[in-house]
């Protein structure tokens, strides 16, 4: 083997296997074979390489449900922010000309208004 597999025995029941600068080329099945005085063991290991689009297409994905929910939030805040203004302007209006017509208690007239003067004991 290359310098690109390493393989660690430190103790005598457990070997290890290291690929140095994993690559794609290095997917595939992968068999580790051991024989003891007591008996045979096989092991097998898939090792199957993700690109970084595997993350990346899950944070894309969570980003793009945030944007689309503020973006919805913000459009009803906007549409009830209308309604809500135009349904007052109206009251507003009517308001107004009901306090008009409350200050003049129905007279339009424009005459200072005189009191009476009532002379005691003429």
């Amino acid at each position: 083997m290359n310098s690109k597999y390493v393989i660690n025995g430190k103790n005598a029941n457990e070997t290890r296997l290291k690929i140095m600068q994993l690559s794609e080329e290095d997917q595939g099945s992968y068999w580790c074979h051991a024989i003891f005085q007591l008996g045979e063991s096989e092991e097998h290991i898939e090792i199957v390489m993700l690109s970084y689009w595997v993350p990346l297409k899950a944070f894309l994905a969570i980003a793009a449900e945030v944007v689309l929910s503020v973006a919805i939030i913000l459009l009803c805040e906007m549409y009830t922010q209308k309604k809500k203004k135009h349904s007052d302007d109206g009251k507003e209006f009517e308001q107004i000309e009901q306090l008009k017509s409350d200050d003049s208690n129905g007279i339009e007239n424009n005459a200072p208004r005189h009191r009476k003067n009532e002379s005691v004991g003429q």
